[in-house]
């Protein structure tokens, strides 16, 4: 079953500031850096118009349909358009996320708390590099495409990407270990109050860290990855983050371009 496929939908969000610029997101529901994005636009409350773009299809190298000039011919795309009717476009999920900070964000509500440390800041920062370069390039859909296909199929890009995905994790989970003091914090039943990946006192609370983590945990699960039993902290920072309005509303099944596969068992009952 496939929900609603028009090429525009606007969020059903409340700007944050009254002279919120009118936003563009070129997406697709299971691109993670898509994802990136929309759980940002919703933390800061903004409104904008998605426009899909069918990875999976090609529809990314079609310029009517992705029209707002991506210089990869890749997903996410954040049209902006001016007061003067001109428009700016910016691509890259990092780069798009720290635009929004810059220009949303308060001190109430920002990704980068100014309570924070500067090495907690830093850790979400190498958080958020170590799986934009290090794990979401080499797991991409293209990728393991491009793999398979140029070695006659004696390379299996599945299995690249999810070796990708469990060294890149594991990295992160070293990184979330050393925020909360090691081993010690977790094996002693503590693990309810773990939240973000760089803490979770009170000067602590979503940054970009976080934003990166969330996708790539619905990555793992699409590649069968026990995280919970394999990465116990980053388990846990994630399941905090999965109860987060901003998340909730960014989820790919909730997209207007999402294709959910009913069970077969829930079929027959229908």
């Amino acid at each position: 079953m496939s929900n609603p496929s028009s090429s525009q939908t606007p969020s059903q969000t409340t700007p944050s500031q009254t002279t919120t610029q009118p936003l563009t997101l070129y997406t697709y529901w299971r691109s993670s850096s898509s994802y990136r994005c929309r759980i940002a636009l919703a933390f800061f409350n903004l409104p904008y118009t998605s426009k899909y773009v069918h990875l999976v299809k090609g529809e990314q190298h079609n310029q009517e349909v992705n029209s707002a000039g991506n210089k990869l011919s890749q997903v996410p795309t954040l049209q902006i358009t001016n007061a003067d009717g001109t428009k700016d476009t910016l691509t890259q999920s990092m780069a798009i996320i720290n635009y929004l900070d810059k220009v949303y964000g308060t001190p109430t509500q920002t990704l980068s708390p100014p309570g924070m440390s500067e090495i907690a800041l830093a850790r979400s920062m190498e958080i958020a590099e170590i799986i934009n370069s290090g794990i979401q390039p080499l797991q991409n859909f293209s990728t393991m495409k491009y793999l398979t296909s140029t070695s006659d199929g004696k390379i299996d890009g599945r299995s690249f990407g999810k070796d990708a995905i469990l060294k890149g994790l594991a990295a992160v989970e070293a990184v979330i270990k050393e925020a909360y003091g090691g081993f010690d914090y977790y094996h002693k039943d503590r693990s309810w109050s773990i939240k973000y990946c760089t803490g979770s006192g009170p000067n602590h609370s979503l940054t970009i860290g976080d934003i990166c983590i969330v996708p790539q945990l619905y990555n793992a699960a699409r590649f069968d990855i026990d995280v919970k039993n394999l990465y116990p902290f980053l388990y846990y920072v994630g399941d905090w983050l999965m109860k987060l309005e901003c998340v909730e509303e960014a989820k790919p099944e909730k997209q207007g371009d999402a294709v959910v596969v009913e069970p077969p068992n829930k079929k027959a009952k229908n």
